[in-house]
Order: structure tokens, then sequence, then C-alpha cells
């Protein structure tokens, strides 16, 4: 119901600045009722509707059957079925409509940040009744829905001052920034080899993010009608560059998924990003197709705009039924994978399936139930004693520190700095210990994969005798940056400093490229402070003291 009422609200809201009271809430029934029953029909596969949106891929499948077909429903009110092919009319409602709720949206922020000022400023006279019913979240919810809603009303009564034309016209000038940028990217990742390319993890998800953009860029340099469209040989021909950049966009997004589907198998997140590839692969063979044809290219490029959002919406709808269900994909891969030997039973993802892939999952469990292997039984009783996925994953970690031993050969595919280092067998544990095999980036480091794993030796700290080693795992390989720093213990041993600060940051990869050129030295820091008791409190930000070591 929560579903239902939240979308006939936001879908009636979005009518009534073009229709009377009574037809805007008829049309927005309609999307509700949609997307109500698709959410309860959804919901059967994961035993209550509720769960159906802790995946990210269904809350956006919702999401897009909320909102896409409203500019089409405004169109068929007021044309019938003519009106779905009306591309000028689409076309100014979707953005009028996106004008219109942004203006709303901005209102209602600074109105609730204006109370919560407020509430502040009645705490300096003692009276707290603001502030205290501003932290229930219920009451934020209303304050802000209220806002929002007076904030459109007053948007529709000014809609001929309030046009989306001056934003259009803004986000043209993106156009030739982009179209360089992508250029050299296309020119960059012709010359380079494929492993180079698709060498990140979120490589995929960039790309995608890219086309998107490329393909909205296109169709607001378009506009509605080839009157409204961009003008002059340079900017045509740079939005023509565009739609010729996006089918390689698509296709290498669509490449990057292969890979990682190949390497890893099918989950619900890489089924929903392989959709979103192939969505923009489909968007740029459309709009290259029509440059390619010569004349009247900037229809053909509107009319294909019309036939693919009608097909996202159809998509949409169907992966929010069980017919499609990403799911069942996963679960069947994983299994595949792991009777074929080409997982191991720590990287079955349990806590997946038990948590998040409804009941596909739980029959993916009950299969694994069936097979005889004893580090999977072990696995699968921990999974039964977990609450939910973070409990089973705190467990994992804790039995993860006890790893295997290292290696002879592990060594030789660690990145050490300076080369003449020498990295002694008790540090090597160390670091080996590191690893629990329950992080991705962390199985290529143990996996010996060169150049993921560095080691920087120097004497980082001055209270400590003799140098220290900085391991850190390349960033370019990974989303977040992994490392600890290692020093002598009283007994001649290695440790771990868990209370050295390891801050790279999004910048190990250029601490890794750096190190390769030679172009990295160790300084000291002077830093003021109080110290009380056995407290260090800093009351200035570090400056650079003395001479750089090498």
């Amino acid at each position: 119901m929560l579903v239902f009422w939240g979308a006939l609200g936001g879908v009636a809201l979005a009518l009534l600045g073009e229709f009377g009271p009574a037809r805007a809430l008829k049309g927005a029934v309609v999307i509700a009722a949609m997307a109500s029953g698709l959410i309860y029909w959804a919901g059967l596969e994961f035993g209550a509707p509720s769960r159906v949106m802790d995946a990210e891929a269904n809350f956006l499948a919702l999401l897009v059957v909320c909102t896409m077909p409203v500019p089409f429903m405004m169109s068929l009110m007021r044309f019938g079925s003519a009106g779905l092919h009306d591309y000028p009319d689409l076309f100014v409602d979707a953005w009028n409509l996106v004008v219109r709720f942004a203006a709303a949206g901005l209102f209602a922020g600074i109105a609730l940040g204006v109370l919560f000022i407020l509430g502040r400023l009645l705490e300096v006279v003692s009276l707290s009744f603001l502030s205290d019913l501003l932290r229930h979240e219920p009451v934020v919810a209303a304050v802000y829905g209220g806002a929002f809603g007076l904030g459109l009303a007053v948007v529709y009564d000014f809609a001929e001052m309030i046009s989306p034309v001056l934003v259009l016209r803004l986000l043209r000038l993106l156009v030739l920034p982009v179209v360089v940028v992508v250029a050299v990217f296309v020119a960059a990742a012709l010359m380079r080899s494929m492993d180079q390319v698709f060498l990140g993890f979120s490589t995929g998800g960039v790309l995608i993010a890219t086309g998107l953009g490329v393909l909205a860029l296109v169709s607001i340099a378009l506009d509605q009608d080839d009157h409204h469209a961009v003008q002059g040989r340079l900017m045509q021909g740079a939005v023509k560059a565009l739609a010729l950049f996006l089918p390689i966009l698509g296709g290498l997004a669509v490449y990057a998924f292969v890979l990682r589907v190949a390497q890893y198998g099918w989950t619900p997140v890489r089924v929903a990003g392989s959709v979103g590839a192939a969505a923009v692969l489909i968007y740029g063979l459309a709009y290259a197709w029509a440059v390619l044809r010569g004349g009247g290219w900037m229809e053909r490029i509107r009319q294909s705009n019309i036939l693919i959002a009608l097909a996202i919406i159809f998509v949409s709808v169907l992966w929010l039924t069980p017919l499609v269900s990403p799911e069942q994909i996963a679960v069947r891969s994983q299994i595949a994978r792991f009777e074929a030997g080409k997982v191991a039973v720590n990287d079955l993802p349990l806590a997946e399936m038990k948590f998040d892939w409804g009941r596909a999952g739980d029959a993916g469990i009950a299969d694994l139930r069936r097979v005889e292997n004893l580090d999977l039984a072990v696995r699968l009783i921990t999974l039964d004693s977990a609450r939910n996925r973070w409990d089973f994953a705190s467990v994992e970690r804790i039995k993860a520190k006890t790893v295997g031993p290292r290696p002879d050969g592990w060594k030789s595919s660690l990145e050490v700095y300076p080369k003449e280092a020498v990295l002694e067998p008790a540090l090597l544990d160390q670091m080996w210990g590191f690893l629990p095999p329950d992080r991705q980036l962390m199985e290529q480091c143990r996996q010996g994969e060169t150049g993921v794993c560095l080691i920087f030796v120097a004497d980082f700290l001055t209270d400590v005798a003799g140098s220290e080693a900085l391991f850190f795992m390349d960033s370019a390989y990974s989303l977040r940056d992994v490392g600890a720093l290692y020093a002598r213990s009283e007994e001649g041993g290695w440790t771990q400093q868990s209370g050295a600060i390891f801050a790279l940051s999004q910048r190990a990869n250029e601490l890794a490229r750096a190190l390769r050129a030679g172009e990295v030295s160790v300084v000291s820091l002077d830093v003021q402070a109080i110290s009380y008791r056995d407290e260090i409190l800093p009351l200035f930000e570090p400056r650079l003291s003395g001479t750089p070591e090498n």
C-alpha cells in the first residue's frame, strides 16, 4: 500500500499542472495500481513485498515504472493514441516535470533547513520543542512533503515563467568538452590492450554512466524539433560525433560485464548492469544508424528515443515479475560454478542467497545442503546461526583471521621499494595473515597477481628503531584502499601498527605510480599539540619540517 499511495501522490502532483484534479487522479491511479501490483507480485518471490526494495535494481525498476510513463500518460490524455508518437509534446512534458519538481524540491529542502536553524535558535532560550519534533523521521517527512506540495503549487501558478529552456541551453554547452574527452578516451582505449582498459572493478559502471550522459546530451542538443535543435556545423558535427561514439561506449560496457561474468559468475547486480549496458548499446546503434543514413538524422534519433523508452518501461515491468528473476539467474550461475570447481567454498555468496535473493536463494541454499563438502557444511552452520548478512560477515571475518601457510612463491609477486630492501620471512608471514580470502582484491593479492600488492620500506616511525614496512594495494585495482604499516616488535618480530594512520584516500594509485617512477621520499611532520594524561590533542594542521629522507 505504501508504494500505491506514494506513486499515486507523486504522479497526481505531476499531472495536476496540466489537468484538473479528477483527470489527474484517474491517470495517477493507473500508474500507481500498476506499480503496486508489480511490487506485490515480485514480493511473492521474496516472501514479503517489503523485501523487494532491499535490492537496488528493483528500486530502480520501480522508479522507472513510476516516472517514465508519466509523459506518455500526459500525451495520451491530450491526444489519445496519437500522443504516444508526438515527440515535441513528450520532450517538453518530460523536461517541464524535471525542472518543476527540481524547483519544488529545492524549496522544500530550504524550508526544512530553515526550520532546523529556527529550532536551534529557540534552544538558545531553552525552548526545544521544535528541535524535538524535527528529531522524528515521520515529522521531517511530513514537513518536507508539505513544503514540496506547496512549492509545486506555486511553480504551477507561474508555469510560464519557470521553463526548462534555460536549463537545456546551459546543458548544451557541455557538448563540445564532452565530445573531446570521449574522443580522447576512445582513441586511448583502441591503442591499449583490453586487459588495461578493463583493469578497474568499476569499468562497466563508468562506461554505462558515461553512455547515459552522452545520450542525454544528444537528446538535449536535438531538442523537440529541428527548429529548436543546435545550429551550425560545429555543434551539429559534435552531436553527430557523440552519436557515433555511443555504440563504442555501449559495446565496451557490454564487454566489461561479459568479462566480469566469465570471471565471477552472475549476481543480481551484474544482471542489472548487463541490462543497463545493453540499453546503452541499443541507444548507440540506433543513434549511429540514424546519423549514417544522412538527411533527417535528427528526427530518426527522436523517434528512436520514443521506441527505446517504451522498451525500457516494458523491461522494467518484466523485471518486477517472476518472469525475469535475476536472483534465479544468479543462484543457478553460482551453484554451477561451484560444481564445476570454478569458485571456492569461501567465495560462495551464501549470505546474499539467504538474506537478499528471496526464494531463489533459499532454494539454492537447500541444493547446497545436499553437497558433501565439509567446509561448505561448516559455512552453512554459521549461516543458520546468523540473524542477518552482517552477522554472518562478522563471524566469517573472525574465522578468516586464521589463514593457511604462506606460499613460497608469493614473495616474487610483490613490488618492493626500494628494490634493495630485504623482506624477512616473519614480516611476510604477518602480511600474509593480513589477507583473509573474503574480499576480491585481497584474494587477487593472495593469488600472486603482479602489480596488485606493493611494499614501501622506510623509517616511518621515528620513535621505533629500524625501518618499517608500508604494505598497500594499488587502488587502480579496487574502489577501496587497503593497507597496513608494520614495525618491529620488542621481541624482534614484526607487528601491525593498529594506531598508525593510513589515509591514502583515493591516492593509493598515485603513490604506486610515484614509487615506480622513483619520485617518493619520506619527510618529517612537526605537529603542535597538547599532551594531557595519556591523550594527545592536535591544535594545528601538520607542517613540513626538516630535510626529506631519501
